[in-house]
């Protein structure tokens, strides 16, 4: 079941809904998600408290997002707001 994300005063938001499988996940996401942020770092600190873990895809050590993986595995990038 989608539910809508509640509204913003004026606005309104897309809602994403993940559901947890019981496969495990082959070969690269066929979805992988840039979220923006002011912080990358304290949002990235914040998904791994509610259980992400960091990825290591190749990144160079200097790299201005943060790569993480949910905890099925599916990669996704923090990326600082433009």
């Amino acid at each position: 079941m989608c539910e809508e994300a509640p509204e913003d005063p004026g606005e309104r938001v897309p809602a994403l809904v993940f559901w947890r499988t019981r496969n495990p996940r082959r070969g690269k996401n066929r979805l992988h998600m840039d979220l923006r942020g002011r912080e990358p770092a304290a949002e990235a600190e914040r998904l791994i408290a509610l259980g992400a873990s960091h990825a290591d895809v190749g990144q160079s050590g200097d790299a201005a997002w943060v790569v993480l993986a949910d905890p099925e595995g599916n990669e996704l990038c923090i990326q600082p707001h433009d």
